[in-house]
């Protein structure tokens, strides 16, 4: 059998790497790639969100789902990634507490005490975030949630139960903003 050359090789690369690019989803001046994928698991962007707090951008946001899955199974055991890239310094503790805060309203008082102290794990993860930076969170079923900065891991938290209440404070019963929620959801 007769390789290809390497000038095939090149120009196939070369027209699928414009592809990936072409394939992007810009918002507010921030590139979300099409797809994603995580320990062999492939997930689709489902949608995009900006948040803007009186005359100031604050961030924007791509949620990516599961691709067998639909924006009713978002908070289903299945694979996930929100990425957040934002336009405004965000301290780690005050990101952290707030985040605790929404979580402890879309889960019962039994749910939370059940991952309080995943959550203080969850609190090691947080750093101080610089405007630029992009923070993601991905849940991948039978290994938990992973936290990166800058597409740099910083840590996982194991648990069904804790990624279902992260994720809710996105798109949950009470998220922290309705409209994102519709927006990362594709609904909007």
């Amino acid at each position: 059998m007769k390789r290809p050359s390497p000038l095939i090789i090149l120009f196939t690369l070369l027209l699928w790497t414009m592809n990936v690019v072409a394939s992007a989803e810009t918002i507010h001046g921030v590139a979300f790639s099409d797809v994603y994928m995580d320990e062999h698991v492939i997930m689709d962007l489902l949608g995009t969100g900006h948040k803007k707090i009186l005359f100031t951008d604050v961030f924007v946001a791509g949620f990516y789902l599961h691709t067998d899955a639909g924006p009713d199974d978002a908070l289903s055991d299945v694979a996930k990634r929100m990425e957040v890239s934002y336009f405004t310094d965000v301290g780690a503790k005050r990101l952290a507490d707030y985040i605790r805060k929404r979580m402890s309203k879309n889960m019962s008082s039994e749910e939370f005490e059940e991952v309080e102290s995943r959550i203080e794990k969850m609190h090691d993860f947080f750093v101080d975030l610089d405007a630029g930076d992009r923070f993601s969170m991905t849940y991948i079923p039978d290994i938990g949630t992973k936290f990166e900065r800058n597409n740099t891991f910083l840590g996982v938290v194991e648990g069904a139960d804790f990624g279902r209440g992260i994720f809710a404070t996105w798109v949950g019963e009470r998220p922290f903003d309705k409209s994102v929620k519709q927006q990362v959801l594709g609904l909007e």
